[in-house]
């Protein structure tokens, strides 16, 4: 297991800036309040720029690959979404970069 600090930026959505704006805190809370509930994320952190309509995201995420790491991330933020009543449509073409860094040190184990 190794754990993943991923990053995306969600550009381009389909919202006003003051609905995005509104956004802010209930989607950091939200995934705060998921954190709690899946012991393999930690850490979340939600940026917002509302000039050009972008949300970046930012969680800890433990799994056995990048693959799982990424699907992880991804459906934390889209679910979360979808608790807030946020509608996706177009998710994909919303996801504009996605990076990662990966440490498989021991000790840093979410689960510890």
């Amino acid at each position: 297991m190794n754990r993943y600090y991923i990053e995306a930026d969600f550009c381009d959505l389909p919202c006003t800036a003051e609905v995005l704006d509104g956004l802010f805190c209930p989607l950091t809370e939200g995934l705060l309040d998921l954190e709690q509930h899946k012991p393999d994320i930690c850490d979340p952190s939600v940026g917002v720029s509302l000039g050009d309509r972008t949300l970046n995201v930012y969680l800890v995420v433990d799994a056995d690959s990048p693959e799982e790491a990424v699907r992880v991330f991804l459906t934390c933020v889209r679910s979360t979404l979808h608790g807030l009543g946020v509608a996706t449509p177009g998710w994909d073409q919303m996801i504009h970069a996605v990076s990662f860094q990966v440490s498989n040190d021991a000790d840093l184990a979410l689960n510890v």
